[in-house]
C-alpha cells in the first residue's frame, strides 16, 4: 500500500511501514571515498535540508 500526502510517502507492507519524503537527498559525497570533505559543513546541509521539512537521505557512497 501507498499513501502520499504533500512531502511524504509511507510504504507499507505487512505490519511494516517506511515513512520517507518524497524528494531524497543523495549524500554518496559525504563517505569521503569521494575525496575529502568538511564534515561541518556536511552536517549544517543535513540540518538544513531537515528545516525545510526534508528528512530522507540516501547515505550510498556507491551503487552496483
Amino acid at each position: 500500500m501507498l499513501a502520499v500526502n504533500d512531502r511524504r510517502i509511507i510504504v507499507k507492507k505487512g505490519k511494516d511501514s517506511l515513512d520517507i519524503c518524497q524528494l531524497v537527498n543523495g549524500m554518496w559525497q559525504a563517505s569521503g571515498g569521494w575525496g575529502s570533505i568538511d564534515h561541518d559543513d556536511a552536517v549544517n546541509a543535513m540540518l538544513q535540508f531537515v528545516d525545510a521539512g526534508l528528512n530522507t537521505f540516501d547515505m550510498a557512497d556507491m551503487c552496483n
